[in-house]
């Protein structure tokens, strides 16, 4: 998709009053996927010898900084024009 496309389906959706819009709920999702994964993290390095529980931490680690990163940015994973049409975001 080219960047006109993208400027005129963007320039449609503001006439129109279809705007992304970021869930209420998000919130309380983002909040329970890190304390879910913090948890399920702290109890598999303290009650199991693993090699693989460094992975884990460090990709849990990437992805929840990611999501931070995101959040702090005032965009969402949704906000790519191709995404939300593919997807229906």
């Amino acid at each position: 998709m080219t960047g006109v496309e993208v400027h005129a389906q963007l320039f449609e959706s503001m006439l129109t009053g279809n705007l992304l819009r970021r869930p209420a709920t998000l919130d309380l999702i983002e909040v329970a996927l890190v304390l879910t994964f913090g948890l399920l993290t702290i109890f598999r390095r303290c009650h199991t010898v693993d090699r693989r529980s460094p992975i884990a931490l460090v990709l849990g680690t990437a992805v929840l900084c990611s999501l931070a990163s995101l959040r702090a940015s005032g965009s969402s994973p949704c906000s790519s024009a191709d995404f939300s049409h593919s997807f229906g975001c």
